[in-house]
């Protein structure tokens, strides 16, 4: 955008010439006796300075340049059309001079050729009204219907004479026409690899993840183009749906309620420092399948599960006793790392409490009703949820496989955005090097 020239002052004393049309605060219009009378002065060899202040047009306030190209233009456009020309109100634009070519003066080999075009683009635009059901179609589409018409054999510039529309603005459309067939040509690899993952995982693996799967590989992907392809082709992840049922049935009678020693500070650089664990329920066959697991919270690792039928405390009885077997292959110590759980009735049973003081843990439990106090573990049930679907199992024990199946990828193959772009088990030995160095 050009800067503004003329101030307000300037600008009414310029208006008191009988010489200008307008003035602005970037241009001056001026009259067409105006650019006639500057010509024949030019002419006579005087120059622009002499001109100007000869039509009463104070030099100091107009700039040094543009009268010089007023001059210029105004020579060239008679030079080319005649005086005529400049006596039309603005500049003699390109439908001006190409309108000044006469349809009678034609050879008769070349009206033939002007009819056949627009009797060809007056079809294709009837075809088009009866889509767009508009009198007059909008240029863009006009610019398609020439450039279909132009594969066919037809003139370009009688096409844009017959459109109505410039001939520098249908390149313009062409070289954008151009350009994104360019672009989707380039994507077609890029398309073709991130709709074989997102196939392969159903639609269950947002942006971030298929980033990462994606630059395994010897191809480097940047996240927001695999987004933006994403979104474009209609494969973004689906997006989950809330629970019908918003809270989960609490028992009436509570055993014994422990204080919120967590209190959502989920940061640590140590691994099992700070555990999670919680139960959640999965519909199979009209009737419920419930699975309880213990997660460590900094890497993220489902270091224990166990799926049940029912609500009994052996649910929780198995899932420590899995803990146990964990701690003793991997002979790690939990001593004084926090255990963090909610106010169901299962955490607050007196057994829960033993068993949990013999592997020396530091029992912590949510404040009632607040499940954001554990939320690490209740995000590893969203997402599971999400991702995996238990309809075509074809009794409990196939339901407890695929689990296994489901928490061992989840542990070992799938890559976390926020962990360094590493899998569970991966980060969590880098940041047991990085704690014993």
């Amino acid at each position: 955008m050009r800067k503004p020239i003329y101030n307000d002052v300037q600008r009414t004393e310029l208006m008191k010439n009988i010489y200008v049309k307008n003035c602005t605060s970037k241009s001056i219009s001026y009259t067409p006796d105006a650019k006639i009378k500057a010509l024949e002065m030019w002419r006579s060899w005087e120059s622009v300075r002499q001109v100007f202040e000869n039509l009463w047009f104070p030099w100091y306030i107009l700039n040094t340049t543009i009268p010089k190209k007023c001059i210029y233009r105004w020579n060239k456009i008679t030079q080319k059309h005649g005086t005529k020309a400049i006596k039309k109100e603005g500049r003699w634009t390109w439908w001006a001079r190409y309108k000044k070519r006469d349809i009678s003066k034609m050879s008769s080999k070349e009206y033939i050729q002007y009819l056949e075009t627009e009797l060809a683009y007056v079809k294709e635009e009837n075809t088009l009204f009866k889509q767009v059901k508009k009198n007059v179609p909008p240029k863009s589409e006009r610019f398609k219907i020439i450039h279909k018409l132009s594969q066919k054999g037809h003139y370009i510039k009688t096409l844009c004479y017959v459109a109505e529309v410039s001939l520098s603005w249908y390149y313009c459309f062409k070289r954008r026409l151009n350009a994104k067939e360019l672009i989707e040509h380039r994507e077609k690899s890029d398309k073709e690899l991130i709709q074989n993952l997102v196939l392969k995982w159903k639609r269950r693996r947002g942006y971030r993840t298929i980033t990462m799967l994606v630059n395994v590989s010897w191809i480097k992907m940047n996240h927001k183009k695999v987004y933006r392809i994403m979104k474009k082709y209609g494969y973004l992840a689906i997006t989950r749906r809330r629970n019908p049922y918003k809270w989960m049935m609490k028992a009436t009678m509570e055993h014994r309620r422990m204080k919120n020693i967590l209190n959502r500070d989920f940061k640590t650089w140590k691994p099992y420092e700070k555990l999670g664990t919680d139960i959640t329920y999965m519909k199979y066959n009209w009737k419920n399948l419930y699975l309880s697991i213990v997660k460590d919270i900094i890497s993220g690792e489902a270091i224990s599960h166990y799926l049940s039928a029912n609500l009994s405390i052996d649910i929780i009885s198995e899932t420590l006793k899995k803990l146990h077997k964990y701690q003793e292959n991997k002979n790690v110590s939990f001593e004084g790392s926090i255990i963090h759980s909610d106010q169901w009735v299962h955490y607050t049973h007196p057994d829960f409490s033993s068993w949990v003081k013999k592997l020396w843990f530091i029992q912590s439990m949510s404040r009632r009703w607040n499940c954001l106090d554990n939320a690490p573990t209740e995000s590893f049930f969203w997402h599971m949820k999400d991702e995996i679907d238990i309809s075509e199992c074809k009794d409990i024990n196939d339901v407890k496989l695929y689990i296994d199946n489901y928490i061992y990828d989840y542990n070992n193959m799938r890559p976390q955005w926020n962990k360094k772009k590493m899998t569970p088990v991966e980060y969590r030995n880098y940041l047991l090097l990085e704690w014993t160095n």
